[in-house]
């Protein structure tokens, strides 16, 4: 016997013990019970052609508030971040920089010409 599907005739559309007595019937214990673990309703062919009520075609005020202060509030801190990685990086190169001049220093307090090598390479 085949498997149950909506569209096939022996599909039950009820829940409980009765759908559980008719599927043990058909199917046996095992199958049954794995058929029970599975939603068996149905929904009244009606209610295919009728609309639900679309709730969020229309926002409140609060809703409208809410979205552009959350979108805005994230485009600062988009922004901010943006900009404080530039600093951090250019903050970076100073720093390095310095601390190449000083090793150059360092080099050359030392007896080592570094304009020697920096011609070399």
């Amino acid at each position: 016997m085949s498997d149950p599907s909506p569209s096939s005739a022996n599909y039950i559309c009820r829940s409980g013990a009765g759908a559980l007595a008719a599927y043990t019937t058909a199917y046996g214990q095992e199958k049954a019970a794995s058929m029970m673990a599975i939603y068996q309703g149905c929904s009244p062919q009606n209610s295919f052609v009728t609309a639900s009520n679309d709730y969020g075609k229309t926002w409140s005020g609060s809703s409208q508030f809410g979205a552009i202060v959350g979108f805005a509030l994230f485009g600062i801190m988009y922004l901010f971040t943006i900009v404080r990685i530039i600093l951090d990086i250019f903050k970076r190169q100073a720093e390095y920089e310095t601390m190449v001049a000083e090793d150059k220093r360092n080099l050359s307090d030392l007896g080592v010409d570094v304009n020697a090598l920096e011609s070399d390479l």
